[in-house]
């Protein structure tokens, strides 16, 4: 079994952000840039429901638009006093 590239856990550049933006579907190693997580951690939420997904054969794509509101409505984070939760606006 092929093992899965490690995600860089950086800030990605506006160039990458961008670049992202203008997909509509999203992997769960794109999420987990965006995140700053471990892939490990999107599957676990797409298993718990908290990210949305759709399966393709056996990939599994995010709905960009269905993830980013899940994430500006806190659906990530559902433990976290609002409050404490910085939460970063990308464009729609």
């Amino acid at each position: 079994m092929a093992t899965m590239p490690k995600v860089p856990r950086r800030l990605l550049t506006a160039d990458e952000l961008a670049s992202l933006h203008a997909q509509e579907f999203w992997t769960v190693e794109e999420v987990a840039a965006v995140l700053r997580v471990g892939p490990g951690f999107v599957r676990t939420a797409i298993h718990r429901g908290t990210i949305p997904c759709m399966r393709a054969g056996m990939r599994m794509l995010i709905p960009r638009r269905r993830f980013m509101q899940a994430l500006e409505a806190g659906a990530l984070m559902p433990d976290a006093p609002e409050a404490d939760a910085e939460i970063v606006r990308l464009p729609t």
